[in-house]
């Protein structure tokens, strides 16, 4: 896919990042990091990428499942939203 890039391989599927996935939690950290201080930003960063993390494991399971009943799922790739 355009504007994305795979950082691994899970279980034979690709996982992609697009490139405005990086918006949000450099966005959080930098909010953060204005209104309270560097730590807290730092937090927020880590805490959006931990829910993504989490996202991530998700869909995972959900193509794990259709691998299951043979539907093939090439790859997942992270956006923004």
């Amino acid at each position: 896919m355009r504007n994305s890039f795979r950082v691994a391989k899970l279980f034979n599927i690709d996982v992609n990042i697009h490139v405005t996935f990086f918006i949000l939690p450099l966005f959080a950290g930098l909010l953060y990091y204005r209104e309270y201080n560097f730590w807290s930003g730092v937090h927020a960063f880590f805490l959006v990428l931990f829910i993504f993390l989490c996202v991530l494991g998700h869909e995972l399971c959900h193509s794990l499942m259709a691998k299951k009943y043979g539907i093939d799922v090439p790859e997942i790739t992270l956006y923004l939203i």
